[in-house]
């Protein structure tokens, strides 16, 4: 099923394979692969960042600048020189 498209439309967006096929082979991007220890060490630094990120995170997901820095000083970890404890959390903070 093939919906109609603008006149106007700017953009090329074929829907079936040979034509995507052919849209690709007219852009060609400069591939260059680094050396495999090269490679291993970046994907080992983005997996470390991205569970760093997630697991350190969490806890202080969506909160504000000021909020954190509110919650830090209240905990007594302004600047921060640790891992924020749950115990800390309470109602009152």
């Amino acid at each position: 099923m093939t919906a109609p498209q603008r006149e106007d439309y700017p953009f090329i967006e074929p829907s079936d394979p040979d034509g995507i096929r052919a849209e690709r082979e007219a852009y060609t991007l400069p591939l260059s692969v680094p050396n495999d220890d090269t490679l291993l060490d970046r994907i080992t630094g983005a997996w470390f960042g991205r569970i760093c990120g997630c697991l350190l995170g969490k806890p202080v997901e969506g909160i504000s600048s000021e909020e954190l820095k509110t919650l830090l000083v209240r905990t007594g970890n302004w600047p921060m020189t640790r891992y924020i404890d749950r115990e800390e959390l309470t109602p009152e903070v």
